[in-house]
């Protein structure tokens, strides 16, 4: 066997060379030294057959760290059982290119005449392909399972041939059983369903299987193991063979109980409304914004002897017969109830009038109007007959009269307030949801829909938490649960939420608490303000190409001296040429020189590149070097114009003009600060060049920046000697589009500025005079590692 194994048998072996399998022939010597390879092993490692059999690679150094302790081990362990062959567990090694693969080692050992192992012989496969297959199926299997576990939904899965049904065991647990206390079986969810609902969702089922309906969706009872009955959203879809025939089908239970406890409530509530609408005593109509009858129960319509179907929609001025008052003069329709309580927009009362009835007789009626919505929208109106009333005694006249005041502004009370807080729930422009303690979803309106593009049925039962950010969502429920078991009242909050196209917006809303039959519930509204942050970065954006142009100027002044010169060197040296004056040495100076003016021209050009570079991400930065960058570039334009600049730097870490920088600083983007500063210098410059033209004077300007770091927060100061702010404008001048410039202002600089400091970088800036101008001030708080 030794003399096959040094011989053609294997190694030159033509399977062996250009097959997978790659055989290795390793002494049993610390290391595993390599005393043969097939050719083939080049394919795997990168390495020639010769570099291991030479020793200029070693096998062992080849294999991952954390594999190289376990596989020694196993060969240890076959050593000592005398075991001929063994197999290792798959582990990992590292190629010539550096590449990581994994291979299956099959192994058999060699011994001597005295039965001791001298090599070890190896047949190596690489299984990368499919080890990382495995791990992509394990991945998709634990995402999965995480997406079940998340959803709060009870999952199953049948095989329509063989009847068998896998339920999840949160579809058992939230009927109240555990795991194994329900068969996979499709009889296990038939007996537990409410014989009343059982017809309806086989039904539903069977429209589905027959492709009538392309989804199986039903709301149904199922009895828990407690022996009551639950609320079910129970939904699936079928997958079909080639011949139409369903072959296998999966869905979900969601608990929509609570859901439709409150269904039941409102609907009893809207039941109880409308018995009470019809049958009351007491006439009713109900009018939309024009004047339109919209509703009037039968009482109304017997009182002023009308027919409903003639009536609704119908002009509540013009269809109402001729109302008598009573002081015997025709009442003007502007002077019902209803349409005065249309155009005043406030309740009216005790409106009197009398209807003649064509034989005679006078019906007197009296008419309470009540708008809706702060009267914007509907009005409510009730008629009580005062005919017998009006018959009987003055003394108990005037008792029936305030008692039966008393019962119809009760009345009106109840049915204006449950129908305002139907219809405000559903026409209110900003979302509103209402969540229980635990997050899920009780009810929203269609403007909370919209934003989020999801209808009812997707939601309601659900946690609200799925519309959250995926990156935002534990801190979203971390906030929910403090709030809800907090003394808090109110709260408001910015985030950002995923709609269900996938799309990301950004919310504004607050939440507050009720507690209704003795839960607690969280009422939040929200607002979708994505384009008011999109017109917020144009008009940075705007404003960036604004201050741009600016420093263009700047550039174009820094650069007219140093052009100049550079000018005048060219014409030294011919000068100098005519005249037989040049030699080495000048040469070398006027070159010099040239270079010396093109390598600041060429500074200037990279300093301006770098204030205009976009910052990907926000980081800590050291403010004082930071500011001294911005001074620098406008120093040379606020000069040319008479204003001298200066800085007054008070931290502990500034000494002889170098910060000897902690790490900690403003956190937020260098380049938009940078902006930031340059919009409160140039806002000072403009002030002082309009003071001096208001004065047609030739004072010289000074703008002084005062730095000060204290432990935990540091205050930036722009101070002018220019025109100031007028008291009239002081609480405008951050709003976007407001300039005191005339044409020559945009209006966003110093709004631009104000959103940078304090939406982008957490801090504050305020505005005030001096005796002698106006001062900018920004406080900023100190981040960083320590």
């Amino acid at each position: 066997m030794r003399a096959s194994l040094q011989g053609n048998d294997i190694f030159d072996n033509p399977l062996f060379k250009n097959g997978p399998v790659v055989v290795f022939l390793w002494q049993n010597q610390d290391d595993w030294p390599v005393e043969n390879v097939t050719d083939n092993v080049s394919k795997l490692f990168g390495y020639e057959a010769e570099e291991f059999k030479n020793g200029s690679v070693k096998y062992a150094d080849l294999i991952n760290k954390t594999d190289l302790a376990r596989v020694a081990a196993e060969v240890e362990e076959a050593t000592l059982k005398g075991l001929e062959a063994f197999i290792h567990k798959p582990y990992m090694v590292t190629t010539k290119s550096g590449d990581i693969k994994w291979l299956l080692d099959s192994t058999i050992t060699i011994k001597d005449e005295q039965n001791h192992i001298t090599h070890y012989l190896g047949y190596l496969i690489d299984i990368t392909e499919q080890t990382n297959l495995e791990k992509r199926v394990a991945e998709l299997k634990e995402r999965y399972e995480l997406a079940i576990d998340g959803s709060n939904d009870g999952i199953w899965d049948w095989n329509v041939k063989t009847g068998e049904v896998y339920f999840s065991p949160r579809w058992k647990a939230m009927l109240g059983f555990e795991p194994d206390e329900i068969q996979n079986s499709l009889d296990e969810w038939r007996k537990r369903v409410h014989p009343d609902d059982l017809k309806d969702v086989e039904e539903a089922l069977s429209k589905h299987l027959q492709k009538i309906e392309p989804f199986y969706e039903t709301k149904h009872r199922v009895m828990c193991k407690n022996g009551k009955y639950k609320w079910i959203l129970d939904r699936g879809k079928a997958i079909f063979d080639e011949n139409g025939v369903a072959t296998r089908m999966a869905g979900s239970h969601t608990d929509i109980d609570k859901q439709k406890e409150l269904e039941a409530k409102l609907n009893d509530a809207l039941s109880k409304f409308r018995d009470i609408f019809n049958i009351s005593q007491v006439g009713l109509a109900l009018l939309d914004s024009n004047g339109k009858i919209l509703e009037a129960n039968d009482k109304a319509l017997e009182m002023f002897h009308l027919n409903k179907d003639e009536t609704l929609g119908q002009d509540y001025a013009t269809k109402l017969p001729k109302a008598i008052k009573p002081d015997g003069t025709l009442m003007k329709p502007e002077e019902y109830a209803g349409m005065r309580a249309l155009k005043e927009k406030k309740p009216i009362y005790n409106v009197e009038f009398g209807i003649d009835d064509g034989k005679g007789k006078t019906t007197w009626i009296v008419a309470n109007a009540v708008p809706l919505d702060g009267g914007s929208k509907e009005v409510i109106v009730s008629y009580t007959d005062i005919t017998y009333k009006k018959e009987l005694e003055d003394s108990l006249k005037k008792a029936n009269e305030n008692l039966n005041a008393l019962v119809e502004s009760e009345l009106q009370k109840r049915l204006s307030s449950e129908m305002k807080l139907e219809r405000i729930f559903e026409s209110i422009s900003v979302g509103v949801m209402i969540v229980d303690e635990d997050g899920d979803y009780v009810d929203f309106n269609d403007a909370y829909a919209h934003i989020y593009g999801y209808e009812k049925s997707e939601l309601i039962g659900k946690s609200f938490f799925i519309t959250t950010k995926e990156s935002e969502m534990e801190q979203v429920k971390r906030l929910h649960y403090d709030f809800m078991h907090s003394d808090k009242k109110e709260e408001r909050f910015y985030f950002q939420a995923r709609r269900k196209d996938g799309n990301i917006i950004d919310i504004l809303g607050t939440s507050s608490k009720t507690t209704m039959d003795g839960k607690l519930y969280k009422i939040t509204t929200v607002m979708d303000i994505t384009e008011q942050k999109r017109q917020e970065k144009l008009l940075i954006e705007q404003s960036r190409m604004a201050e741009m142009g600016e420093m263009i100027g700047v550039i174009a002044h820094q650069w007219r001296q140093p052009l100049n010169a550079v000018g005048l060197i060219v014409q030294d040296i011919k000068s100098a040429y005519e005249y037989g004056e040049v030699d080495k040495e000048y040469i070398n100076k006027s070159v010099k020189d040239s270079m010396d003016i093109l390598n600041f021209m060429s500074k200037t050009i990279d300093d301006f590149r770098s204030f205009f570079r976009r910052d990907k991400e926000k980081s800590v930065f050291e403010v004082c070097n930071t500011v001294l960058g911005v001074v620098g570039l406008i120093k040379p334009q606020l000069t040319s114009n008479n204003i001298e600049i200066s800085m007054e730097i008070n931290c502990k870490l500034y000494k002889n003009g170098v910060c000897n920088w902690d790490k900690k600083g403003i956190l937020g983007y260098p380049n938009e600060f940078k902006q930031a500063m340059l919009n409160l210098i140039t806002n000072a410059k403009d002030a002082i060049l309009e003071k001096r033209e208001r004065d047609k004077g030739d004072e010289k300007g000074k703008i002084l920046i005062t730095v000060n770091r204290g432990e935990q927060y540091v205050t930036i100061a722009v101070q002018d000697n220019g025109t100031g702010i007028k008291d009239e404008n002081m609480g405008k001048i951050f709003e976007p589009y407001f300039s005191t410039k005339g044409v020559s202002g945009t209006g966003i600089g110093l709004y631009m500025t104000k959103t940078i400091i304090e939406k982008n970088m957490n801090g504050i800036i305020r505005a005030f005079n001096t005796g002698d101008g106006a001062v900018f001030e920004a406080t900023f708080p100190i981040q960083g590692e320590e």
